[in-house]
């Protein structure tokens, strides 16, 4: 026979069980490298907050090296209520181009400007000097 404290502890485990999965679902890598991608994109969407009053707007790219790949964090403004969908790149000469496309499925998002998070790695380093990131809205 099982005892309350059993029970007890078997629904707490499930519960941090259940919100692991949620989180990882919801912070996850939403694009896993494609195989036949030679610079094997991931992509990862980290959120998105109020945009913090005491900063201008504006896009902020950080750029990290990965042994032997590069990783890119991204944050800029936009409307909130937006999802994020189909990150992609484009290298042209010395430069990276980085987007996605903001997409509001049921066709409402809000007034305010958020601050959209997102990550961008690559399996191997493009070599370009410059990088850039734009989206589009939808």
């Amino acid at each position: 026979m099982i005892g309350r404290r059993h029970l007890a502890w078997i629904a707490l485990v499930a519960a941090a069980v259940a919100g692991g999965l949620w989180l990882g679902a919801a912070r996850g890598w939403q694009s896993p490298s494609d195989p036949t991608d030679q610079l094997g994109l991931e992509f990862r969407f980290l959120g998105c907050d109020d945009w913090p009053e005491d900063r201008p707007y504006g896009t902020t790219l950080q750029r990290s090296g990965l042994q032997p790949g590069l990783m890119l964090r991204v944050s800029h403004p936009a409307s909130c209520g937006y999802s994020v969908r189909a990150p992609r790149y484009k290298l042209s000469d010395d430069t990276l181009r980085l987007s996605y496309d903001l997409h509001a499925p049921s066709g409402e998002f809000a007034a305010c400007v958020c601050e959209y998070k997102s990550e961008f790695r690559f399996r191997s380093d493009p070599g370009a000097r410059r990088v850039v990131f734009d989206h589009s809205e939808s």
